[in-house]
C-alpha cells in the first residue's frame, strides 16, 4: 500500500507541475485606459508582438459650451523604445493638432476613431466627426487620417508613394465611392446620398475636385486599408464636405513608386 501511495503522490505532483507550466503561457487580459487588450505571454517576459491601446484627448468646459473628445491609438512592444516613443508622439500630435489651443471655445466635437490598417510595418488611422460651435446654425464634417511607417517612425508622405502617373488615376473609373451610406451589392443608390452625387455630378466639378486634391496632397487626406488605397477629397463648392474614395491596389500598380520597397510590404496583405 505504501508503494502505491508513493506512486500516486508522484503522479499528482507531475500532473500539477505540467499544469503550472501551461498556465504560465495562458492568455492574459488587461485594461489600458478603459480598453481591453488581449495577448499571450509568459510572466516576466515582454510581449513579442506590437499591440494597440487607446488614450483620450478631452476638452470639456460647461461654461464655454466646449466638449471635445478624441480617442487616439498608441502602440506597445515596438523595438527600439525610441521608435515606439516617436510613433506614439506622432499619433497623438496628429490626432489632436487642430484642437489643442484656445480657439476651441464653444466647439462641440465628438470624434470616431478607426484603425484602418495595422501590421508590423505601418499603421493607418482615420478620424471622423461633426463639429459645430455653440450658437451656430450649421456645423462642418471633420475627416482626416494619420499614416505612420513603423520601421522609421515617420509620417508616410503620399508624394513619395506614386509617380507623376498618379494624376491620371484620379477619376471616377478608378476611385470609387467608399464612404458612409455606400449602397451594398444589389441595393439601389439613394438619390440623396453622397454616392449618388459623386456618380452623377458634372464632369467639371469632379475634375476640379481631383485637380485640387492632386495639387495639395496633404499628408492627412488618405489612408490605407487591406484591399485599397483611399483618399479624402473635399468637394469644391458648397458647405465643407468630404468624399472617401477608394482605388484597388491593382489599379494603381503602374503608378506606384517602388524605389524604397514600401509597396512590397503593402501588397503582401491585399
Amino acid at each position: 500500500m505504501k508503494t502505491k501511495h508513493w506512486f500516486l503522490v508522484v503522479m499528482l505532483a507531475l500532473i500539477f507541475s505540467g499544469c503550472s507550466g501551461n498556465m504560465q503561457k495562458n492568455n492574459f487580459t488587461e485594461k489600458i485606459d478603459g480598453k481591453t487588450v488581449q495577448g499571450r505571454h509568459s510572466p516576466g517576459k515582454e510581449l513579442q508582438k506590437e499591440e494597440i491601446y487607446f488614450k483620450r484627448f478631452s476638452v470639456k468646459n460647461i461654461e464655454k459650451h466646449t466638449d471635445i473628445l478624441i480617442e487616439y491609438p498608441q502602440i506597445k512592444n515596438r523595438k527600439p523604445l525610441e521608435i515606439e516613443m516617436r510613433i506614439n508622439k506622432l499619433l497623438k500630435e496628429k490626432a489632436i493638432s487642430n484642437y489643442g489651443n484656445e480657439d476651441v471655445d464653444g466647439l462641440n466635437l465628438p470624434m470616431k476613431t478607426k484603425v484602418e490598417f495595422f501590421n508590423s510595418n505601418m499603421i493607418s488611422v482615420k478620424y471622423t466627426g461633426y463639429g459645430y460651435y455653440y450658437g451656430a446654425i450649421n456645423g462642418n464634417d471633420v475627416l482626416y487620417a494619420t499614416n505612420i511607417n513603423l520601421k522609421t517612425g515617420e509620417i508616410i508622405d503620399i508624394r513619395k508613394l506614386f509617380t507623376d502617373r498618379f494624376q491620371e488615376k484620379l477619376n471616377r473609373n478608378v476611385f470609387k465611392f467608399n464612404g458612409p451610406g455606400k449602397a451594398g451589392v444589389g441595393e439601389s443608390i439613394d438619390p440623396n446620398s453622397q454616392e449618388y452625387g459623386y456618380i452623377n455630378a458634372d464632369d467639371s466639378i469632379i475634375s476640379e475636385m481631383f485637380t485640387n486634391y492632386n495639387s495639395n496632397k496633404d499628408i492627412d487626406t488618405y489612408y490605407f486599408s487591406e484591399k485599397s488605397f483611399n483618399i479624402i477629397a473635399e468637394t469644391p463648392s458648397g458647405p465643407t464636405a468630404y468624399l472617401e474614395l477608394a482605388a484597388s491596389y491593382d489599379d494603381l500598380k503602374d503608378c506606384m513608386n517602388n524605389d524604397n520597397g514600401f509597396w512590397d510590404e503593402i501588397l503582401k496583405f491585399k
